[in-house]
């Protein structure tokens, strides 16, 4: 009986990891498709997952935002780094 209950809480483990991770690089969208194919109290169930899958893709949209933000991650960052390097380079500030 212990197995049993092991394996159905690694069972929704892994359906949690993989809901999360579709609804934060998707959206709700893909849920919603099978929604269309379900009927009644089941159909309405799948809205509602999608629903919180979007919100969770809003959540993971800001949480990139503010670490971008505050990494200081900007448009051609390496690049502009190298170039600012070898600037530093040619007015001997900065040796090797």
């Amino acid at each position: 009986m212990f197995k049993c209950f092991k394996n159905m809480v690694c069972i929704l483990v892994v359906a949690w990891i993989g809901f999360v991770s579709l609804a934060a690089w998707s959206g709700g969208g893909k849920i919603r498709e099978l929604g269309d194919k379900a009927e009644g109290l089941m159909q309405k169930g799948v809205y509602k997952l999608a629903d919180k899958a979007d919100s969770i893709k809003e959540s993971v949209g800001g949480i990139a935002e503010k670490v971008k933000k505050w990494s200081g991650k900007r448009e051609g960052g390496a690049e502009k780094s190298l170039e600012n390097v070898k600037e530093l380079k040619k007015e001997g500030i900065l040796k090797k």
